[in-house]
């Protein structure tokens, strides 16, 4: 395996404060740079401003492109060609771009890519409006209907999205390389329309910094805790959760932790549904004081209803030791295996039953938290990057050769 090698990360943004990639953008970069590699990361900052992590050993260029350069192409394209001389392996952060590094290979770059696919922004306009499926049939007209944008703005972005079903799985299959973030985001990519042969499955992988530190949270009253960690978006399915407190044995706590549009309605939802039970709404917690939720809760639960990749919040959940409730879509069973419970989305009552089932069975309820412990293992860094840098090292060496 090549050992020394530089890597390009292009991303459209670095920004700490939003969502789970950005966190695991910076933790392959830093692993990476501990493992030896130079790694560079250049931005696009189509739709938001850079906000790095702080004490980084790795730097941050922005080549900040306008949204009308989804479109033409040529300016990021450009970005790719400009850093070529400088980078073994492009190593492609969003989907949305990869299209774009595809046009670049196709054309005649010679440095090879790596896209991660952890979202599915290369076809989807609206993920709120996913149901595992439509991806299969999703027309220009489908995009313009579920996109959450003001009339003028989905009759500019109209063009963009004629781009994304006539050319972008073209420019896709031009990528040397994709790693799904779960096999079920394989799937969904290779029914899109991307070669199945180019999709290897590489996981997330946990932060080993993450649980440094003794819980700061009371949990004296014994009650049952239970934790949603995330957006408060439609998609997400808080919706669910909160209702499934109609459907409890007994009293618990949710603590519902981040912001989000969804926030108002669910604080009307819980007025209604929540009974004797307690529904907390934290908002935005810094990454360093979000371990303590985790820490002192006894169930995480992921409503999600949408086919959601592979979500940070999982390995938190499985690394703080909790017992673990996700919905059968996207990559979240699969990443819990056989040792949480899973659930229909959008299923109140059943998320109330697997609550129950661990409520009523405290010797369960321990069983599922060393489980879910012994879990996180199988998505260590070391074992994870490992295998990112043998991907990259095959397309570095395979690059050598043909030059």
């Amino acid at each position: 395996m090549t050992e020394d090698f530089t890597v390009t990360i292009v991303a459209n943004k670095v920004n700490k404060s939003q969502g789970g990639s950005n966190f695991s953008l910076d933790l392959i970069a830093r692993t990476l740079v501990e493992r030896g590699h130079e790694v560079n990361v250049v931005t696009l900052n189509l739709s938001s401003d850079n906000d790095p992590f702080p004490d980084r050993e790795y730097d941050v260029y922005e080549r900040s492109v306008s949204k009308q350069s989804l479109l033409t192409a040529r300016p990021i394209v450009d970005v790719f060609d400009e850093w070529e001389s400088t980078s073994d392996v492009y190593h492609v952060f969003s989907p949305l771009i990869a299209p774009y590094a595809g046009k670049y290979r196709r054309d005649g770059g010679s440095t090879p890519v790596l896209c991660r696919l952890n979202q599915y922004s290369m076809f989807c306009s609206n993920v709120s409006e996913m149901d595992g499926e439509c991806h299969k049939n999703c027309s220009v007209i489908d995009r313009l209907q579920h996109s959450s944008d003001d009339l003028t703005t989905r009759a500019l972005k109209s063009p963009l999205f004629v781009m994304q079903s006539n050319v972008f799985s073209k420019w896709g299959n031009c990528v040397d390389k994709y790693y799904a973030v779960s096999p079920r985001v394989k799937e969904i990519y290779s029914e899109y329309g991307i070669d199945g042969d180019r999709i290897t499955v590489i996981p997330n992988f946990y932060n080993p910094d993450f649980m440094d530190d003794e819980p700061s949270i009371d949990t004296s009253n014994n009650q049952l805790r239970v934790l949603y960690v995330g957006r408060l978006s439609a998609e997400k399915g808080i919706d669910s959760l909160i209702e499934s407190l109609s459907y409890v044995d007994s009293p618990v706590i949710l603590d519902v932790v981040g912001e989000g549009d969804e926030k108002e309605r669910l604080e009307e939802i819980t007025k209604r549904v929540s009974g004797d039970s307690t529904v907390q709404f934290h908002g935005f917690v810094e990454n360093h004081e979000l371990r303590d939720y985790y820490d002192s809760a006894d169930i995480f639960v992921h409503p999600a209803s949408w086919p959601e990749p592979f979500s940070r919040t999982i390995l938190e959940g499985m690394q703080s030791g909790c017992a673990l409730i996700v919905t059968d879509t996207g990559g979240s069973a699969w990443a819990i295996g056989d040792v949480g419970k899973v659930v229909p989305p959008r299923s109140a009552s059943e998320i109330g039953n697997a609550i129950n089932a661990y409520m009523n069975n405290p010797k369960a309820l321990e069983r599922a938290k060393h489980k879910s412990r012994k879990r996180c293992q199988e998505f260590n860094p070391d074992d994870v990057i490992d295998r990112m840098r043998r991907t990259k090292s095959e397309l570095v060496e395979a690059a050598m050769k043909t030059s």
